[in-house]
């Protein structure tokens, strides 16, 4: 290890430089070893390895971003600097060093089009209308509407918080974009309000009021100032690895025991710096919901992560959600076999921008009515660990013959159900339909239920055939990679390799430093 130090010293020392424009900087990833250690632990052995990097290998560190709760860091350095590639081929060898990994791009998990922003026939998803495939949210309410849900962080393109069925939901925010805190204000905080759509559509579905126009309930409607709005996708939901392990851990440091996750990427190796991320937010008490992807994959095949973690040892605290079509199919373009269960995706109706409503379609959105059953499940029995709500989860779904592990979609009031018997009596009030929008002033007989409010399902056939999307047509074909040449000293050397590969996804082109 000594040579090996002495080597790195003296071949790759170089002299600090003056720089940088955000756009001549690389992102590059740090995981530590000791992330079970304590606080004096963790600082001493960030100093030590941050000390060794600047006074020792002259390393020129421009920026460092230390995110606590998962004991990684995040560091710009200028353009085509070496040594950085290096350290991520020593890797753990490093005292202190877990992994170095290159920052990398990742993706909303991008639905098909909109369709006209009005109710849709689909509208049973959260009850047992949606051609009989409906989540079941039902018993769950007659149990609890979400009173004592645990903090949920919504990972995604921000939230409306001046929709009327989101704007008792959020606690707190920050923009990972734009490195922008709340400040007090949720009618005029901008890191807080949705500049695309998609993030406050997807929160709606957790855990929507119904006190719009069009009356949108989430699966938990009252679980007040319960999300937390964590900006890590842009206007076009695209984001990065470094962005997302910041989101969590934000997210984490507030209190989050579930996170909604509605980004990636298909890859032939696993991000590890994301893994590791993911990996350590299951140690502190989260529970990972993943959107499966929208590529029409077999993903046990070509892996779409972050999802694809669930298939690995160690990460029973990630669910990773197709979507399912009134006819009880998966939707053509859901991923599927690595896939934990599915859940209603074909034009949903919720929340968007402003006080806007529309449906569309996607993983997106069956991931967040598992969130929303995730946190019922927890309000009913607050001791249960992460992947005992998976479990509880995907031992009661709704059989069927689709692609996933669970053999079926997501039956809320059975699970719901499943954990009250785990407690010998329920505190949590039964859900009072008087309070809904609209009906106070009505005479009781003519109060409807709060299930009447979602409409039924009229097994509309004229979407048999699925319109293509965003995914078909050959969208993804193709296979692009990303490659390092190697190094070679005297007594030493690296042979060049091919880093992250691409399984088919050359609809976003390669990374800048191919």
């Amino acid at each position: 290890m000594t040579r090996l130090l002495l080597l790195l010293t003296a071949f790759v020392a170089l002299p600090q430089l003056i720089c940088c424009s955000e756009d001549e900087t690389d992102t590059w990833i740090l995981s530590y070893k000791s992330f079970l250690g304590s606080k004096e632990e963790h600082e001493g052995e960030r100093a030590s390895v941050l000390s060794h990097f600047k006074n020792v290998l002259s390393f020129p560190i421009k920026d460092e971003k230390y995110l606590p709760n998962l004991h990684m860091e995040v560091l710009k350095v200028p353009k085509g600097f070496t040594g950085f590639e290096i350290l991520n081929k020593i890797g753990s060898s490093f005292p202190g060093l877990m992994h170095f990994t290159k920052d990398m791009k990742l993706y909303g998990a991008l639905t098909s089009p909109t369709v006209e922003p009005k109710v849709s026939a689909n509208q049973g998803y959260m009850t047992t209308g949606y051609g009989g495939w409906g989540a079941n949210f039902e018993p769950c309410w007659e149990l609890t509407t979400g009173e004592d849900s645990p903090l949920i962080a919504v990972v995604d393109t921000g939230i409306s918080t001046i929709h009327p069925d989101l704007d008792q939901s959020v606690l707190d925010g920050y923009d990972f974009q734009n490195s922008r805190g709340y400040t007090g204000s949720f009618e005029t905080d901008r890191p807080l309000n949705d500049d695309n759509g998609h993030g406050s559509h997807v929160s709606c579905l957790v855990s929507g009021e119904g006190q719009g126009g069009d009356a949108v309930f989430g699966g938990a409607p009252r679980a007040t100032r319960k999300l937390l709005a964590a900006k890590a996708l842009d206007s076009n939901q695209d984001t990065t690895v470094s962005i997302a392990v910041s989101a969590l851990d934000w997210a984490i440091g507030k209190g989050a025991k579930i996170s909604n996750n509605s980004y990636g990427a298909p890859m032939s190796e696993e991000p590890v710096a994301l893994k590791e991320a993911v990996k350590r937010a299951g140690n502190a008490g989260m529970l990972f919901i993943a959107a499966a992807g929208n590529n029409g994959m077999n993903t046990k095949t070509s892996p779409f992560y972050p999802g694809s973690f669930t298939a690995s040892e160690g990460f029973d605290h990630v669910i990773n959600v197709a979507s399912l079509k009134p006819e009880g199919t998966l939707r053509s373009d859901s991923n599927y076999m690595d896939v934990d269960l599915a859940a209603p995706g074909h034009e949903i109706f919720s929340c968007w921008q402003g006080s806007q409503y529309k449906a569309i379609s996607g993983t997106s959105m069956a991931a967040p009515i598992v969130s929303g059953a995730a946190a019922l499940i927890w309000s009913i029995q607050p001791t249960l660990t992460p992947a005992q709500v998976k479990t509880l989860l995907m031992d009661n779904v709704k059989k069927m013959d689709i692609d996933v592990r669970a053999g079926g979609t997501l039956d809320a009031g059975a699970a719901c159900k499943a954990a009250n018997a785990t407690v010998e009596s329920s505190s949590v009030q039964a859900y009072d339909r008087s309070t809904d929008a609209g009906v106070d002033d009505m005479k009781e007989e003519e109060k409807p239920s709060l299930f009447d409010r979602f409409g039924s399902d009229d097994d509309d056939d004229d979407d048999d055939k699925e319109d293509g999307g965003l995914f078909s047509g050959g969208l993804f074909g193709g296979d692009s990679k990303f490659s390092f040449d190697g190094f070679k000293f005297d007594g030493f050397s690296f042979d060049g390799f091919d880093g992250l590969k691409f399984d088919g996804f050359s609809r976003f082109g390669r990374d800048d430093d191919e």
